[in-house]
């Protein structure tokens, strides 16, 4: 994942499977004990360079429903 500028980011998963969401090593995400549909969130400060994302299914279901969405908070910008 490339970061483009220092800044604050929120990391959110809505499904209904078991997943792990990690950034440059570093577990942002554990949803491995979540029965049925979950929603998580984390925020995080990130300095401009490039990340390693990986986001890690761990008991997929026959009918995977699954949402990443990241935000990205900026200097004089009250919403994210």
């Amino acid at each position: 994942m490339d970061i483009t500028e220092d800044a604050e980011y929120v990391f959110y998963v809505n499904g209904n499977d078991k997943v792990q969401l990690s950034l440059g090593g570093k577990l942002l995400i554990n949803a491995e004990n979540a029965p049925g549909m979950f929603k998580a969130s984390c925020i995080t400060t990130l300095s401009k360079g490039r990340y390693p994302l990986r986001l890690e299914l761990l008991h997929s279901t026959a009918r995977l429903e699954l949402t990443l969405i990241i935000y990205c908070s900026r200097s004089g910008i009250d919403n994210w």
